[in-house]
């Protein structure tokens, strides 16, 4: 049987006094009353209006609310503003009145009438001031240089107050270290040559040859100071010049050459040493140029000291292992100004040393036909057959597609560059030839550091010739 509904009954009321079902005061409407709630002491609301007292007018909207009290501006012509703020007028910037803008139709100048407006191709500039001229090492003159073989010292103030003895063995000790240099004893005589300088402090030769020792041992940083004494103590000489050329290229203090250069160019115009200094030049803007633009391979983290990126402009170019050993042919010499037997002995000699630095690992073979030969040596005395009138040999590179090296054409001049009538020193043809060979073995460039044999530049004077460390760390990279 289904579940019976029980009939619905109101509720009973009277049952409890503090009881009204739905939980309502007994004083309260009951649900389903035709009106919301309202507080019973107010009067029932009229019937279109919902829950408004009728007491109370609602507002009108023709304006926002608003206190009664409130009067609004009269106008808004304008922003709000003080009465008495009078606005600025903007028919120009705002400015102090008292103050005059400057004109703009020439550069800013001082407006005392004793001086006159600059020229217009010098614009901001005191048409009295005269810049300074650098005729010597811009460096301030009672700053002394740092030391480095012994402690510097000022030209003494009792330098005429030398008596003919201590002259005299000044004069010998300088001597002697000149013919030391000579022979290639450059440590012997820089020893003498601090004892001159102890005695005569201001001697200018014993100055000018200390720079060339040092530069012989490829000391040139101090063979830089050395030629910045000379020039301080006499400005017209024309081998401080030359020295400190020398010693800052060493140093690869390449913009300081190129001062130095110019310094000399304008101040000796008929100087005897100009073509070699302009030489040199070149040779030193060409170098910074190739720097700035070579963006070769970088050397794998924890390689060993090297100039790998340098050399590598177009990768890694080297020679296969079936090549090996390198077939060289050396021409013989007919007629060359200042060429010397010795010099096809040193050439040999320099294939040796690569061969023997590298272990075997690069190796070379005579041979008697130059259409056999991998390598082709060939003799000249016109700077014409090399690139670079600077340099004392030139190297050609031949290699296909994958940077396999196939042929190399070396030539090398058998007279200083500088001076084509005197002949190479044993030294000097001693660089020339490793460098070269270095250069046709792969390393396609030059190292930053004059310590390494393929540096940029090589020095007649420089006694130590060898391949340096660095030199075959980069090689064992471009043949790993």
């Amino acid at each position: 049987m289904p579940p019976q509904t029980p009939a619905y009954s109101a509720p009973n009321t009277t049952q409890n006094s503090n009881y009204s079902p739905g939980f309502q005061n007994p004083n309260y409407p009951p649900p389903g009353s035709i009106q919301p709630f309202q507080n019973p002491d107010l009067p029932p609301p009229a019937s279109n209006p919902s829950n408004q007292n009728p007491s109370y007018p609602p507002p009108t909207y023709s304006q926002p609310f608003q206190n009664s009290n409130y009067q609004p501006p009269t106008t808004y012509s304008q922003p709000f503003q003080n009465p008495n703020y009078s606005p600025p007028i903007y028919s120009q910037p705002f400015q102090n009145s008292n103050y005059n803008p400057p004109a703009y139709n020439q550069p800013y100048q001082n407006q005392n009438p004793d001086l006159p407006p600059p020229a217009s191709n010098l614009p901001n500039q005191n048409t009295n001031y005269q810049p300074p001229t650098y005729s010597q090492p811009l460096q301030n003159p009672n700053y002394p240089p740092p030391a480095y073989n012994q402690p510097y010292q000022n030209p003494s103030p009792n330098i005429n107050n030398l008596s003919a003895a201590q002259v005299n063995q000044a004069a010998e000790l300088t001597n002697e270290a000149y013919r030391l240099t000579k022979s290639g004893n450059s440590s012997q005589a820089i020893e003498l040559l601090k004892q001159a300088l102890i005695i005569d402090p201001s001697s200018c030769v014993a100055h000018l040859d200390m720079s060339v020792a040092l530069i012989a041992l490829k000391r040139y940083d101090e063979a830089l100071r050395e030629s910045s004494i000379v020039l301080q103590l006499n400005p017209n000489e024309e081998k401080g010049y030359l020295n400190y050329l020398a010693a800052a290229i060493g140093a690869n203090h390449m913009l300081d050459a190129l001062r130095v250069g110019q310094e000399y160019l304008a101040r000796f115009p008929k100087g005897q040493n100009r073509t070699t200094l302009s030489n040199e030049m070149v040779a030193v803007s060409q170098e910074m140029d190739r720097r700035a633009k070579t963006r070769g391979l970088m050397a794998p983290p924890g390689a060993p000291d090297n100039y790998l990126f340098l050399v590598t402009p177009y990768g890694k170019r080297r020679w296969a292992s079936t090549f090996m050993p390198i077939k060289v042919y050396i021409y013989p010499v007919r007629h060359l100004k200042g060429f010397l037997p010795e010099y096809e002995s040193i050439l040999i000699s320099s294939f040796m040393t690569w061969q023997n630095d590298t272990h075997g690992a690069l190796r070379f073979i005579p041979v008697n036909d130059p259409t056999q030969a991998n390598i082709e040596c060939r003799w000249t005395d016109s700077l014409a057959d090399l690139k670079l009138a600077a340099e004392a040999g030139d190297t050609q590179i031949f290699g296909d597609r994958n940077n396999n090296i196939y042929h190399v054409i070396i030539t090398i001049l058998t007279c200083r560059p500088d001076m084509p009538g005197e002949k190479l020193t044993t030294n000097l043809m001693h660089q020339v030839c490793l460098h070269e060979i270095g250069h046709a073995l792969g390393i396609d460039g030059h190292s930053d550091n004059a310590q390494d044999v393929m540096y940029c530049a090589t020095d007649p004077n420089v006694e130590i010739v060898e391949i340096s460390q660095r030199d075959l760390n980069t090689l064992f990279l471009i043949y790993q």
